[in-house]
């Protein structure tokens, strides 16, 4: 009987299972609690009634972290029942509601049940809001990432500390994992082209690895044209030091076609 409960836990072990019974898509309306989360440092997670029902999440049930103090990496975590692995399904959406301004930085992290400190090995990836008080849909590109991970880690306006305000509240629902090639987007990193810095305080550089850029066009969010280019060049340098801070969208044509790119001036 020992014999076999030994070779059960080392067959578990040995597949990457944990003891969480939570499995992606993550929705809330089943299998995941409030007990579930794991806070840490002035985060607070809650598993609720969907206070914001309306444009495209409209679900009964939602996760909200609530940051209040402690320290600007504030959030909360969940272990999923499995390792995830990125070699073909290398993107995670989550749906986002906050009141916080848009270009606000959102945060997903994957550890490993080991993780203490920083340092340690962990996946990380920022994306910004590009609106305020409504919901919408971030894609976190985990292309390349180890497939060792099994916690979650939500960090909303890292590196701010929260007050327990409305702007420090944030409300989450529809986690996926799925292919790029199932989004049917074009986004920098599948299309070759590198963004950097990004945020960027007076520039940002974009990189085209296989052609020339032809037309570089910068929207800001209620859709005016700000600025154009015509790089006609691999790299195409955008001097932002007239922006005011905030997220602006730039469409990027190539010979090979068009891009859309989020860009972040901080």
């Amino acid at each position: 009987m020992k014999l076999v409960a030994l070779f059960t836990l080392f067959f578990t072990v040995s597949l990457g299972f944990s003891q969480s019974g939570i499995l992606l898509p993550i929705d809330f309306e089943k299998q995941i609690f409030t007990s579930d989360f794991e806070n840490f440092d002035g985060g607070t997670a809650t598993v609720l009634a969907n206070a914001q029902s309306n444009g495209i999440n409209t679900s009964a049930t939602v996760g909200q972290i609530v940051r209040d103090g402690g320290e600007d990496w504030a959030g909360s975590k969940i272990q999923l029942a499995y390792n995830l692995d990125f070699s073909t399904l290398n993107i995670i959406t989550m749906k986002i509601f906050t009141t916080a301004p848009a270009g606000t930085r959102v945060t997903l992290k994957l550890e490993d049940p080991d993780y203490i400190d920083e340092g340690d090995p962990c996946a990380i990836r920022d994306e910004w809001t590009t609106t305020s008080n409504q919901w919408e849909t971030l894609v976190f590109n985990f292309t390349g990432a180890p497939s060792n991970f099994d916690y979650m880690v939500f960090m909303f306006d890292r590196l701010n500390i929260g007050n327990g305000s409305a702007n420090s509240t944030f409300i989450f629902d529809d986690i996926v994992q799925l292919s790029s090639e199932s989004l049917e987007i074009n986004n920098d990193e599948i299309n070759g082209l590198n963004v950097f810095p990004n945020p960027a305080n007076s520039q940002w550089t974009i990189h085209s690895e296989n052609t020339d850029i032809t037309l570089v066009e910068v929207f800001d969010l209620q859709g005016k044209l700000v600025l154009t280019l015509n790089p006609n060049s691999p790299i195409a340098e955008i001097n932002a030091s007239n922006l005011v801070n905030g997220v602006y969208v730039s469409k990027v044509s190539t010979n090979s076609g068009t891009s859309t790119v989020r860009l972040l001036k901080k």
